[in-house]
């Protein structure tokens, strides 16, 4: 069963990167986003705690240390990517707009 857990973990955050991507993309505001980055957070730390656990048992700080790498960038990206990806959106069509009118 153990095996299952890290891809079945690693699907999940797939799934809710991609998810909250579309929705920010569409611009969904912070409160209807609020759930899937609750949960995508949450998967990050449990990502986490799976990467380093086993180095950290066997007392290889440098290990856990290169393991925790990973998943302390997706925590990270999980809290700034949904507001970076809606400014993104918001300034593509801010040019579209632009070269809408000035073609007109």
């Amino acid at each position: 069963m153990a095996p299952l857990v890290a891809p079945a973990v690693d699907l999940s955050l797939l799934g809710l990167l991609l998810g909250i991507r579309r929705f920010a993309l569409h611009g969904a505001g912070a409160e209807e986003l609020c759930p899937a980055r609750r949960l995508l957070m949450f998967s990050s730390l449990v990502t986490l705690a799976l990467n380093v656990a086993d180095p950290l048992i066997a007392g290889h700080l440098g290990e856990a240390a290169f393991d925790a790498v990973g998943p302390a960038l997706l925590i990270g990206w999980a809290d700034v990517g949904p507001g970076l990806l809606q400014a993104l959106g918001t300034a593509a069509r801010s040019v579209a707009d632009g070269r809408a009118t000035a073609s007109a």
